[in-house]
């Protein structure tokens, strides 16, 4: 018998061992420009909907750090599944979340991208979760109802530790689960545009 994985979408979970995303992060006034959201049916404090999104000295730095710490992990992780040999990848935007007790965000994707990315730049022992949601939820959950049988992949959790990061196709639902303790989780997300090159 061959256990065959159907329509699978692959992520990447990965360590930085770079601690300059982290230095700009703690040095700079990011945190200063976090504000709770405007438009998203969640409980979040971010830096999404400021005009700059972020100090433009800080940014600039910050902008490179992410190019130089990620952009190895994007090639490799894009390699099998990219049909062009030649591209080149551009950090699209990214701003700054932090989830208190009780935060968390609402299940969604990110248009106009290709790869997104969520860099966990501080945490605590119980901290908020990132949910991956399986795209096909509501036809499985729909078929379930109809037929008994209950389906476990509907999503599957990413529980990154401090310094870690993860990759994935921004088309891909997401959510954060509500934290349930004290502390704070701070996150670096954003987006990742590939150019084909001739």
């Amino acid at each position: 018998m061959t256990d065959i994985n159907i329509f699978s979408t692959p992520i990447f979970v990965g360590k930085n061992v770079d601690t300059t995303i982290d230095s700009i992060l703690s040095e700079s006034e990011f945190l200063s420009f976090l504000e709770d959201n405007e438009l998203w049916n969640c409980v979040v404090e971010t830096s999404f909907f400021n005009d700059d999104r972020v100090l433009s000295d800080a940014s600039d730095r910050l902008k490179e750090s992410i190019s130089q710490t990620l952009f190895p992990f994007v090639v490799n992780y894009i390699r099998p599944f990219f049909i062009y040999k030649n591209f080149r990848l551009e950090v699209d935007n990214f701003w700054v979340n932090r989830y208190k007790k009780g935060s968390f965000q609402e299940q969604h994707s990110h248009s106009n991208s290709i790869i997104s990315f969520v860099y966990m730049h501080k945490t605590t022992p119980s901290h908020s979760v990132l949910r991956f949601h399986n795209q096909n939820a509501y036809t499985l959950d729909d078929f379930s109802q109809r037929s008994g049988v209950a389906f476990s992949f509907l999503h599957e959790d990413c529980d990154l530790s401090q310094g870690e990061f993860v990759l994935f196709p921004s088309f891909l639902p997401h959510s954060v689960v509500p934290k349930n303790a004290d502390g704070e989780r701070v996150t670096l997300s954003g987006n990742i545009k590939i150019h084909v090159v001739e």
